[in-house]
């Protein structure tokens, strides 16, 4: 585990791989012109197999989950569960909406191309 501010927390790099995914998913969405309502959807459904495979990993490497959802409705394996579905879509929109904000205000700034 990684100590982070007096704080456990397990998988730092996973959450920054996390987020290279989901600008790499963000990209092809806006490539492919998909709507902007279907963007948290996907961010969730992505973010949900991030979430299972980091507890598959941490299960075989470890021996251990470093969470559980195990008391929540409709999870499996207490590793993934609806209701954080539900609050991975939400960040996975909010994401999204950032996301396209930063592109849209680098995409004006020039390039000097004589360098």
């Amino acid at each position: 585990l990684n100590i982070f501010f007096g704080h456990k927390i397990p998988f730092i790099p996973v959450y920054g791989i996390g987020g290279a995914i989901l600008v790499l998913v963000q990209d092809y969405l806006l490539e492919k012109k998909v709507n902007h309502i279907l963007f948290g959807f996907v961010n969730g459904v992505v973010i949900t197999i991030i979430e299972l495979i980091s507890g598959y990993f941490s299960l075989f490497v470890f021996g251990k989950i470093f969470w559980s959802y195990s008391k929540q409705l409709f999870n499996f394996e207490g590793i993934i569960s609806f209701p954080m579905f539900i609050l991975w879509v939400l960040v996975g929109y909010i994401f999204s909406i950032i996301y396209i904000l930063i592109i849209k205000k680098f995409e004006n700034i020039p390039v000097d191309k004589k360098r």
